[in-house]
C-alpha cells in the first residue's frame, strides 16, 4: 500500500468563507486527519471537512460528526478516518473566519491506496532499469 498525504493549508482572510477541494485521482482509503489552528484564532476560526461522491449520492460531512465544525486556538487536532473514496470524489474542507484578523489554517488528510502514484511507478522504472544493467 501507498499512502498520500492531501495538504490544505490556507490563509483566511477575516470575515470570510472559502471551500477547498481535492479531486482524487487514485481509489483509496481516508485513514487520518490533522488540523492545526494557530494562536489568536480565538475559536474564531470555524473548519469542516466533506466529501463529494457521484456514486455515493453527493455530499456527506465526515468531520467532525453531524452538521457541527471545529473550531480551536492555540491547538492541534488528530482524528481517525475511515472513509472510502473512489476515482473522481472530491474532499472539500469548509473554513470560516467570524474573527477580526486572517489565519493560517492546516488540514491534512491521510490516503492509503493500492494504486501506486505516478511518481512512484516512475521511480520503480528507473530502479528497475539500474538492476537489470547491473545483471547484464
Amino acid at each position: 500500500m501507498v499512502s498520500e498525504q492531501i495538504n490544505f493549508r490556507y490563509e483566511i482572510e477575516e470575515g470570510t468563507t472559502v471551500r477547498l477541494g481535492f479531486r482524487i485521482r487514485k481509489p483509496g482509503k481516508l485513514t487520518k486527519g490533522f488540523m492545526h489552528f494557530p494562536d489568536g484564532c480565538v475559536s474564531a476560526v470555524l473548519v469542516r471537512m466533506l466529501i463529494s461522491s457521484k456514486h455515493a449520492g453527493g455530499i456527506r460531512q465526515v468531520c467532525p460528526v453531524g452538521q457541527n465544525f471545529i473550531a480551536l486556538n492555540d491547538s492541534e487536532w488528530e482524528f481517525t478516518l475511515d472513509e472510502w473514496v473512489v476515482k473522481e470524489d472530491v474532499i472539500l474542507v469548509d473554513m470560516e473566519n467570524q474573527g477580526q484578523e486572517p489565519h493560517q489554517i492546516s488540514v491534512i488528510i491521510t490516503r492509503w491506496s493500492d494504486v501506486p502514484t505516478d511518481s512512484e511507478l516512475a521511480a520503480k522504472e528507473v530502479i528497475d532499469k539500474l538492476k537489470r544493467s547491473r545483471t547484464q
